[in-house]
């Protein structure tokens, strides 16, 4: 996930199935990787612990993220699509 600004380490984001099952939860304060790009937390990726299955369409939905100034990011009440190939 790429923000267009810095992030606060904090909060979770679920990756789904589009329309289905959970495959995993990510907790930001600790689960994959920050990226520092000009020296700002604007880059998280996350690696699922194991492979899932052929899809093209998962979903995602955060709660809790919010900027190093304590704004929150839009909430996300239903799941966000996020079409890519695997």
């Amino acid at each position: 996930m790429t923000f267009d600004e810095s992030m606060a380490r904090q909060g979770t984001v679920t990756l789904k199935l589009d329309g289905g099952a959970t495959i995993e939860t990510f907790d930001l304060s600790t689960d994959g990787t920050w990226s520092t790009v000009s020296e700002t937390d604007d880059r998280w990726a996350g690696t699922p612990a194991s492979d899932f299955a052929f899809v093209t369409d998962l979903a995602v939905r955060w709660s809790g993220l919010e900027d190093i100034s304590g704004n929150a990011l839009a909430d996300n009440t239903t799941d966000t699509t996020w079409n890519f190939t695997s």
